[in-house]
């Protein structure tokens, strides 16, 4: 199955929802720890300069589809730009991994775990960080610190872990520093709110089908707000 939501997570019972979290983003530390010439994909990309390309790629996007103004975006593209941090390792980086680019099933214990990673069209070489960090700023909106709204009753305890808890798993998983993960996270907050800006305008000009487009507008403001209050902090 596939998890579309917090609903089709629930679904599954809040007992395995906590192991699954862990497997999901023990899977990704596990694929950045892979070495990518051993698996014969050392031709994948290029990884020399990839931060400094996601910065430009991702504002010049912005440019091309913003049509109005959103307070702090320019500034948090300008931050991020000047406060570049050295990369790591070249991994291999998915570009969108997150609970509903997996497919879940049940392993040889019974329990729900991760079958398979889809939707690999934005992968490449580069900085493994941009993933946990866009995974980060996703898996917000599912453990306590709520950012992108779903359908999740206020008064209820989330069953996913926080954030926190999943980050020192990817580490360990990993072997990667999260010195710098701040940035990362305020990166793929800017990156997220520059997609939903974009389909927030098509949506003004009659250019998307069907129902839900006129709240993505009201969701790039806490992005913009939560980037810039991560770009100022260390872990």
């Amino acid at each position: 199955v596939v998890l579309r939501d917090f609903d089709d997570a629930v679904a599954i019972g809040p007992a395995q929802i906590p192991a699954l979290s862990y497997r999901l983003v023990n899977n990704l530390g596990r694929l950045h720890a892979t070495d990518p010439e051993a698996v014969g994909l050392e031709d994948f990309g290029r990884p020399e300069g990839f931060l400094e390309r996601q910065i430009r790629r991702w504002t010049k996007q912005l440019k091309s589809s913003q049509s109005r103004e959103v307070p702090g975006i320019d500034d948090l593209a300008a931050k991020l730009a000047a406060r570049i941090p050295e990369t790591q390792r070249t991994a291999i980086v998915h570009g969108d991994y997150r609970l509903d680019n997996v497919i879940v099933g049940r392993n040889g214990q019974n329990e729900y775990d991760v079958a398979a990673v889809v939707d690999w069209e934005m992968s490449t070489l580069g900085d493994p960080l941009t993933d946990i960090g866009l995974f980060c700023t996703y898996w917000a909106a599912m453990g306590s610190d709520a950012l992108i709204p779903m359908t999740l009753d206020a008064d209820a305890p989330a069953p996913f872990p926080t954030t926190d808890d999943l980050i020192s798993s990817y580490a360990d998983t990993s072997g990667l520093d999260m010195s710098d993960l701040p940035w990362y996270i305020g990166f793929g907050c800017f990156k997220l709110a520059v997609i939903l800006e974009g389909i927030y305008y098509r949506h003004t000009l009659g250019q998307t089908v069907g129902e839900g487009f006129a709240v993505i507008g009201d969701m790039v403001q806490p992005l913009i707000d939560r980037g810039l209050s991560q770009i100022e902090r260390k872990r």
